[in-house]
């Protein structure tokens, strides 16, 4: 499959999906590469009828330096190489860095970068080999300079670059781009996972169905509580007909509620990262001239994606309040006589423990990500979006630990009481005995927690990466 690319419009969430998650091969359309000369020969122009102007990068000095017109022989300095890479620690993923460079040619497709086909080109092609490492660590400048010296280091060596070309790679803000399509996308898997094992936690504790009732469709305003109302209905359906007679636990009640603002943060990704994979994010940007407006070159802010880091930080908030969810869960399950009698001289007897320290963990990293304080010189505002995707990977992680120990105990519960829970829940629960089988003595199960852990988050990536309908939202 082979993802073409016409215009920055073409950059979309699923042409993320597919070249940066998937590894699809991307072709940019003759016509558009013929178009990206025609802005740069008219940018050439402006210089040249403009040797007033002052141009970010081009004949003034970037950062601290951007006071200061460039002589000849810095000009040409400038076009030697790129001198930013100075992060440093564990690196990307290489589906991050693949998105990346995807996010990268929105600002060249249609000229606003001034650059030349051929750099186009030889970016495109990029994504037909392996990337170099970038540190997801350390990027702490105002733009993402640092990250992109390291992924666009070896460009200058394999192609001379013209006026312009080395700041354009390096400016402007298509990490943020990646980090938050890469958050909207995991959202969708781990949603998926959260949402069955909350629902077979639900029927483990014979929530009365009441809880879920169609009814409450039509007394719920948010569309998202209600798709999550109706998705926890469609898996229990069909399940033990033996409920309680009383109202299940508030942990239970508020499932849709909780699982509600999860879509919604999630919807709100998606947006962001719908909107931020297509848009122009350069310093300067050109703007080519058209009927009734010059062209013009526009110093700028775009290199600052403030609707990523929130909406990341969202996703995390989401996440994290579902593990406190399923921690309450855990300890629901276990105390519960009725769901599980007599399992306090088991293995499972001390499962609310480690579950506590994940929840706590999680609770820690949702931390959001406010804009640290301010930094001194040109730079003074340093960018925060990597921060706050760190946290959002490892709330995830203790996620998918907390349901590993909620489904585990769910399982025990199915188990000891031989009670069935529906057919749209029997899959999880064999994946789930697959790797933590019932319970019959004493056993350690931390290894097996592991491995379910580590199989939930590969089932969640799997979903993720699956073409998917986009999720109800108002």
């Amino acid at each position: 499959m082979v993802v073409e690319l016409r215009s920055r419009h073409d950059i979309t969430i699923d042409a993320f999906r597919r070249v940066a998650w998937n590894g699809e091969k991307l072709l940019v359309a003759e016509e558009t590469l013929r178009s990206v000369d025609v802005h740069r020969a008219q940018f050439l122009g402006f210089l040249e009828c403009n040797p007033a102007a002052r141009v970010y990068g081009v004949n003034i000095g970037a950062g601290d330096a951007a006071g200061a017109r460039l002589t000849s022989a810095q000009q040409t300095e400038y076009l030697g190489g790129l001198t930013s890479a100075t992060s440093f620690g564990a690196p990307l993923p290489e589906r991050l860095t693949r998105g990346v460079v995807l996010a990268r040619l929105a600002s060249f497709l249609g000229g606003h970068a001034a650059v030349t086909s051929r750099l186009v080109q030889h970016v495109a092609d990029m994504l037909g080999g392996p990337l170099a490492a970038v540190p997801g660590e350390g990027n702490g400048g105002s733009g993402e300079i640092q990250a992109l010296g390291h992924l666009f280091a070896a460009v200058p060596a394999r192609l001379r670059l013209g006026v312009k070309e080395p700041m354009a790679l390096i400016n402007g803000s298509p990490c943020a781009s990646a980090l938050v399509a890469d958050t909207a996308l995991r959202c969708v898997g781990t949603i998926d996972l959260t949402e069955r094992v909350l629902a077979l936690a639900a029927d483990a504790l014979q929530a009365p169905h009441e809880h879920f009732a169609a009814t409450l469709e039509d007394l719920w305003h948010d569309t998202d509580e209600v798709a999550a109302l109706a998705a926890v209905r469609s898996l229990l359906h069909g399940g033990d007909p033996l409920r309680r007679a009383t109202q299940a636990l508030v942990s239970v009640r508020v499932i849709p509620k909780v699982l509600g603002a999860a879509y919604r943060a999630r919807a709100s990704a998606a947006l962001v990262a719908e909107n931020s994979l297509s848009s122009v994010t350069d310093n300067p940007i050109f703007v080519p001239p058209s009927p009734g407006r010059p062209a013009a070159v526009l110093s700028n802010g775009s290199f600052h994606n403030q609707h990523a880091i929130v909406a990341i930080d969202g996703c995390t908030r989401a996440a994290a309040d579902l593990c406190q969810l399923a921690h309450a869960l855990v300890q629901g399950i276990y105390a519960d006589r009725t769901a599980l009698p007599g399992q306090d001289n088991l293995g499972v007897g001390t499962l609310y423990m480690p579950s506590s320290a994940w929840a706590e963990e999680a609770r820690a990293a949702a931390t959001p990500a406010v804009l640290p304080a301010a930094a001194i010189g040109q730079n003074d505002v340093p960018n925060p979006v990597f921060t706050a995707w760190h946290r959002s990977i490892r709330v995830e992680r203790c996620l998918h630990a907390i349901l590993a120990i909620l489904a585990t105990l769910a399982s025990q519960s199915f188990a000891v009481t031989q009670r069935r829970t529906s057919a749209a829940l029997q899959p999880l629960l064999a994946a789930i005995r697959a790797d933590v089988p019932p319970v019959v003595g004493r056993r350690d199960l931390g290894s097996e927690l592991d491995a379910l852990a580590t199989a939930f988050a590969h089932r969640a990536h799997r979903r993720s990466a699956t073409p998917q309908p986009e999720p109800a939202t108002t």
